[in-house]
C-alpha cells in the first residue's frame, strides 16, 4: 500500500490493539477462529491455506509486507483460511471496529486501503491465469520472478523460496517432481543457481522470456506505514 505520512501515525498507535512477532510455523489465523481483527505485515511472508472438501490443503496465496490480513473472515464471521508465517514476521492487530475509524479519518490510508483490495483482485486473477494457462516451466519461472518483485527496495539476486518443492508445487498446482526437474533444468542452462531452499538469479531476462507478457507490468508493494511505529512486540503464544 501507499505510505502514510508519519504525522498520521499516533492516530495509527492509539488504532493498534497490539504488535505480534511470529517465528516460521507459526499459525496467525486458523479455519473456525472468530473475525475480530485484522493484521497488517510489517514484515515476513505468510501463506494461507485452505482445505478442500476430501480434507486437501491447497496453498492459495503468499501475502508480505504492507498486505492486511483476515479480511476473508468478515463476510462468514469466521476465518476459512489456514495464515502461516514463513519467515520471522511481524504484524500490527487492529480491531476491525478500529481500523474502519481509521480509514474513515485518514483519507489517505482509504484510498491505500482500496488500492491494495484493487491489487490482490488482480494478484488472484493473475494465479488463476498461471494455474490455467501457463504450461510448468512458465508457472516456475513466474513463482520465482513473483518472489524477485516481492523483494522490493531490498531486491537482491538470492532468492528465499521459503517454501519446499511440494508446497510450491501445491501453490502452482504441480507435483514436487515437476517443480524440482524445472528448477533443475533452469540451473543447467546458467539462469539460476540453486542451494537447498535458496536460489541465485543468474539470467533475470531469460526467466521474463518465459513469463506472459502482461504479467511483466507490475507495481512494486509497499508499507502502509514507513518505519518502526515504536509498539512492544510479543511472540504468539507456543511461539
Amino acid at each position: 500500500m501507499g505510505q502514510v505520512d508519519d504525522a498520521l501515525n499516533p492516530w495509527v498507535r492509539n488504532a493498534m490493539q497490539d504488535q505480534l512477532r511470529l517465528l516460521p510455523g507459526d499459525v496467525l489465523l486458523y479455519p473456525g477462529m472468530s473475525f475480530e481483527r485484522l493484521y497488517l505485515v510489517r514484515y515476513g511472508t505468510f501463506k494461507s491455506v485452505l482445505l478442500d472438501p476430501e480434507g486437501r490443503s491447497h496453498t492459495t496465496g503468499l501475502h508480505g509486507r504492507g498486505e492486511v490480513l483476515g479480511l476473508e473472515g468478515l463476510d462468514p464471521g469466521q476465518h476459512q483460511s489456514e495464515v502461516t508465517a514463513l519467515q520471522h514476521a511481524s504484524v500490527c492487530v487492529f480491531r476491525y471496529a478500529a481500523w474502519c475509524e481509521l480509514l474513515a479519518r485518514i483519507p489517505s490510508l482509504q484510498h491505500a486501503w482500496f488500492k491494495a483490495l484493487s491489487r490482490t483482485t488482480r494478484h488472484d486473477g493473475q494465479h488463476m491465469l498461471r494455474l490455467g494457462c501457463m504450461d510448468g516451466q512458465e508457472r516456475v519461472a513466474s513463482f520465482l520472478l513473483m518472489l524477485w518483485q516481492r523483494a522490493g527496495e531490498a531486491r537482491a539476486d538470492t532468492l528465499d523460496l521459503m517454501m519446499t518443492r511440494q508446497e510450491i508445487g501445491n501453490y502452482l498446482g504441480m507435483t514436487l517432481e515437476s517443480v524440482s526437474r524445472h528448477l533443475s533444468q533452469f540451473q543447467r542452462r546458467g539462469w539460476i543457481r540453486l542451494d537447498r531452499r535458496r536460489v541465485q538469479v543468474l539470467q533475470l531476462a531469460a526467466l521474463q522470456q518465459l513469463k506472459p507478457a502482461h504479467e511483466t507490468r507490475h507495481q512494486t508493494q509497499g508499507p502502509i506505514f514507513p518505519g518502526r511505529m515504536g509498539m512492544s512486540e510479543q511472540s504468539l503464544p507456543g511461539g
